[in-house]
């Protein structure tokens, strides 16, 4: 590996560090794909090195940010990182190693592990190209010196490289598969062609015929695989079989799908009436009917020897069947008929044998790129539903956005997504639904609970997917919405955790498929992982908001809401009034009761003060035992009388000793009178509670 200009040679420091690069270098080039890589690496600098907190996070293309790859030694809470966002974020967007002494001090850190105090990132870079990022944290500041950077450095290098070379080796043994697979198909073509050939040498007088059978079959093997559909096949091999091959008449009986039922898909030279191909197709009649059971091709040159021929109205007397089939599967018939007996040979069973194989392979690709195509989309739709649901942050607005897509993505007929009150029973309510307004949620609720909770209450007590092709068949269904004819329900749980169930109803019998039913999987679980982060979010930021002991508004809640009465009142104007309370000799009470009887005075005053507030305002502790208390719209006036009831309920407060009275001192101002700005007002407020004390 070349050196830039001016750059220090690493030296390793210890045999341990040679070990440890010696493992590194064992286990990270030894491994079969990038997860391997990344998981062995993350193991090896956890066990073989004094970087305690490792972790990967390897660059996603697609969106630009980082996912989390592998890490060990303990798991990290962000597993998504954009461009720019945080330490690693950085070292992304600007590709040079990025070293944090004190993280506390970074103002793009975003907290991973509760104790960490430094960070170290370093881009995974590979000739120019940024694969991802290797971070490293550590519970000590400063913990990461020079020749831990060079080292760290070598082992990210060596990471690239691998990952490089492991996505080469993936490509090219793709590219592999593929020339693989057409050399096989190229070979089947040319067994075909030597075959046709011998033919030729072998009956000279069927020379002219077997050079046109080849020319058919070279233009099949050229065209075939060029198709894109069942309907382009069956049209494009009517032609060769007639045209070039000279069948008079030939009926191809096929199906567009796997799903879809046999057909008379097309014909040349006679069209069979609907009695005849249902006798055949449906009551497995005639030598077709045998040859769909059997799936073994039949040739019969005169049909009035032959028991299994239904005479039809054509007046065949010879019958060529071959059936496309393609790993056990039928997926079609070839028939040739003919009014004149001895009309087929040994040499056209064989041609339509392998036109017919030719055509179930071109059938099957067909119905695997279809297929494939299916779960790209599934997959796109599944990111943007992931994608759009990551940024919103309350369980309801997720519920919405998601239900929303899924009805226009996915076209069901109803989407609706239910939030489970019991566990044990499976109770639940509604919260998101397409088709009705949440004015029916409740109704609904309510009859599905009357009539023993439906299908949707089965797969949340079952906590099992659920999908009933015929509604009117399933005894547990409970009707809401009229037309219902199929309904997918799946659970959303979260660990142990049952959350919610995720619904789809159909118009149509049997409309959810495989994909359907793995598509509503996966989204329940990525559903369950939102919510779950959700709920600790909104119980996060509740706590950052609320004083832990008396259970009213923080400082920073204050402020919080001084700030955006600040912002109404610069739109609209209007007064606002701000009260300051300090209790009277609390230092007293600490000394002489104990500090836990100063805390039942602090909770008893701000339960006093939160009840005779009520909704008219906001009640905080600022600090110790100052308290604040904010009224929007009131007057000086108004603030003065509320001041005098708040200080008789405070002096009327009884405590667990008897002799404690609880007094308080307060300071009141108010905008606009008293200050231009919030901030002044506060600081006015305060200044006169001190005044007010003083005088106590």
């Amino acid at each position: 590996m070349l050196r830039r200009p001016g750059e220090r040679v690493h030296h390793f420091s210890s045999v341990d560090e040679q070990e440890a690069l010696f493992r590194y270098l064992q286990r990270v080039d030894g491994a079969k794909d990038p997860e391997q890589a990344c998981s062995s690496a993350m193991e090896v600098i956890a066990e073989n090195t004094h970087f305690a907190y490792p972790s990967v996070y390897l660059l996603d293309r697609r969106s630009d940010s980082l996912r989390l790859a592998a890490f060990a030694g303990y798991v990290p809470s962000i597993t998504t990182i954009r461009r720019g966002e945080g330490i690693c974020g950085r070292a992304l967007a600007t590709g040079e190693i990025q070293l944090v002494e004190d993280v506390t001090l970074d103002a793009d850190y975003i907290v991973g592990k509760e104790d960490t105090a430094s960070e170290l990132s370093i881009p995974l870079l590979w000739h120019g190209a940024l694969l991802g990022v290797l971070d490293v944290q550590s519970p000590k500041k400063k913990a990461f010196q020079e020749a831990d950077v060079r080292f760290l450095r070598l082992l990210a290098a060596v990471l690239g490289s691998v990952l490089s070379h492991l996505e080469t080796e993936k490509q090219l043994t793709r590219n592999l598969e593929r020339g693989s697979m057409f050399r096989k198909n190229l070979l089947r073509a040319q067994e075909a062609l030597n075959l046709a050939l011998e033919n030729l040498v072998a009956q000279k007088r069927e020379t002219e015929e077997l050079v046109r059978v080849q020319r058919a079959l070279i233009d099949i093997s050229q065209m075939l695989f060029a198709c894109r559909s069942a309907e382009e096949l069956f049209s494009l091999i009517l032609d060769v079989l007639h045209g070039d091959l000279g069948f008079e008449c030939i009926l191809l009986f096929g199906r567009e799908n796997r799903k879809a039922p046999l057909a008379l898909a097309a014909f040349q030279g006679h069209r069979l009436a609907d009695g005849e191909i249902h006798e055949l197709l449906v009551e497995r009649k005639g030598i077709l009917g045998y040859v769909l059971d059997s799936c073994l091709p039949y040739l019969c040159n005169d049909t009035r020897k032959d028991p299994r021929y239904v005479p039809d109205a054509f007046g065949t007397l010879s019958e060529l069947v071959v059936p496309i089939v393609a790993r056990g599967f039928l997926w079609g018939v070839l028939v040739a008929i003919s009014p004149l007996e001895n009309a087929f040979t040994h040499r056209d069973q064989e041609v339509l044998v392998l036109v017919a194989g030719f055509m179930a392979v071109v059938l099957e690709n067909i119905a695997n790129l279809e297929m494939l195509s299916r779960e790209v989309q599934y997959m796109r739709l599944l990111h943007d539903v992931a994608s759009e649901i990551s940024l919103l942050r309350d369980r309801k607005s997720v519920a919405e956005r998601v239900v929303t897509l899924l009805k226009k993505n996915f076209q069901y007929t109803h989407v609706t997504l239910f939030e489970i009150e019991d566990e044990k029973t499976g109770a639940c309510r509604t919260i998101a639904a397409t088709g009705y307004g949440e004015e029916l949620f409740a109704p609904f609720d309510a009859e599905r609970k009357r009539r023993g909770g439906g299908l949707v209450e089965l797969a949340a007590r079952t906590k099992t997917l659920r999908n009933t092709p015929d509604v009117r068949l399933c005894e547990a269904y409970v009707p809401t919405i009229s037309g219902t004819l199929s309904e997918l329900d799946a659970p959303i749980v979260y660990g142990d955790r049952l959350l919610g169930v995720l619904a789809a109803e159909s118009a149509h019998v049997g409309a959810f498929s495989r994909e359907d039913e793995e598509v509503f999987s996966i989204l329940a679980r990525s559903l369950g992982a939102t919510w779950a982060v959700t709920s600790l979010l909104e119980d996060s930021e509740r706590q950052a908001l609320t004083d832990p002991l008396t259970g009213i508004a923080n400082r920073r809640s204050l402020f919080k809401c001084m700030e955006m009465a600040q912002q109404e009142l610069n739109e609209r104007g209007g007064t606002f009034a701000i009260v300051m309370a300090d209790l009277e000799r609390f230092k007293d009470i600490n000394d002489t009761f104990g500090h836990a009887l100063g805390d039942e005075v602090l909770v008893s005053i701000a339960r006093c003060f939160r009840e005779k507030v009520g909704a008219s305002g906001v009640v905080g502790r600022y600090g110790g035992d100052e308290f604040l208390l904010l009224f929007p719209g009131m007057t000086k006036e108004a603030a003065e009388a509320f001041v005098l009831r708040l200080d008789e309920a405070c002096r009327a407060l009884r405590f667990s000793e008897p002799v404690l009275k609880a007094r308080a001192n307060f300071g009141i101002a108010v905008f606009p009178e008293d200050g231009p700005t919030l901030e002044r007002v506060l600081r006015e407020a305060d200044r006169r509670m001190y005044a007010t004390k003083e005088q106590a």
